[in-house]
């Protein structure tokens, strides 16, 4: 089944909210000092769900980069003193990674410019977000209703 118009549309609106938000939240950061992959590793590591420790491993499966990148934005970060590596349990080949004071102030500092940013734009994507849910909706009651209508 090929794609219509409104189709298209749909998709470019979507990737506009994503991208308005995204754009400004990579400009906070800057603002701050960090290239946005250092804020977005800082993020993660912060936001990291309890169940998760995180290493190298698990840091580039949740910033869905390559390892070997993670390694270097690692490093980069330690460098500039907001993270940090350090062992823990028997296994002293484990590795993981934490925040820095300075790290999680920065973290912190960007994630609420961050916040007020999703509060002022969320408003506009979740409208978007309904509309398509109703168009899926009344899609699939137009389904089912032909179906029924089948002898």
């Amino acid at each position: 089944m090929a794609l219509s118009r409104e189709d298209f549309r749909q998709q470019a609106q979507f990737r506009y909210h994503l991208r308005r938000f995204l754009c400004a939240c990579e400009a906070n950061a800057r603002k701050a000092g960090l290239d946005p992959s250092q804020y977005q590793l800082l993020l993660c590591i912060k936001g990291m769900p309890d169940d998760f420790k995180p290493n190298i491993t698990t840091l580039s499966e949740r910033l869905l980069i390559e390892t070997h990148s993670t390694v270097e934005l690692v490093d980069r970060c330690v460098n500039k003193g907001l993270v940090e590596r350090f062992r823990e349990g028997p296994d002293r080949r484990n590795v993981f990674v934490r925040l820095t004071e300075e790290g999680s102030s920065l973290v912190e500092k960007i994630a609420q410019q961050n916040r007020r940013e999703m509060q002022s734009s969320v408003p506009a994507f979740i409208e978007f977000l309904e509309v398509l849910q109703n168009e899926r909706r009344s899609i699939r009651d137009n389904a089912d209703a032909a179906a029924h209508a089948q002898p």
